[in-house]
């Protein structure tokens, strides 16, 4: 084969489109390459606001929770307050309260 051989032109001829493809190849890998780093901190980033959101989130609630209990608690000291019954200066009351369950105990019989 020579260089005036057409068999030789169609050689470099599909040596240089192997080439040209190869090229382009490389150049699309390097393309793909550079947008799946974007998707991929594109991705990280929206993770971290999902992230941050959630945390921000259960803040509230825990906030809510814990007022809730609070106020529940406060709530139930205050009926305790009202209903409890001073027995050490309230002598009848507690005569009263011994009698019934003494009652309730013996069936009756005292």
């Amino acid at each position: 084969m020579n260089s005036r051989d057409p068999a030789h032109s169609d050689v470099e001829a599909a040596i240089a489109r192997v080439l040209a493809a190869e090229a382009a190849a490389v150049l699309a890998v390097r393309s793909s390459e550079i947008e799946a780093q974007q998707y991929l901190e594109a991705t990280r980033a929206r993770a971290r606001r999902i992230s941050e959101h959630t945390s921000e989130r259960l803040q509230r609630i825990c906030l809510r929770i814990e007022a809730n209990c609070a106020r529940e608690i406060a709530q139930i000291s205050a009926t305790a307050a009202e209903v409890a019954v001073d027995f050490e200066h309230d002598v009848e009351r507690l005569n009263r309260v011994v009698a019934v369950l003494a009652a309730d105990l013996t069936g009756g019989q005292g």
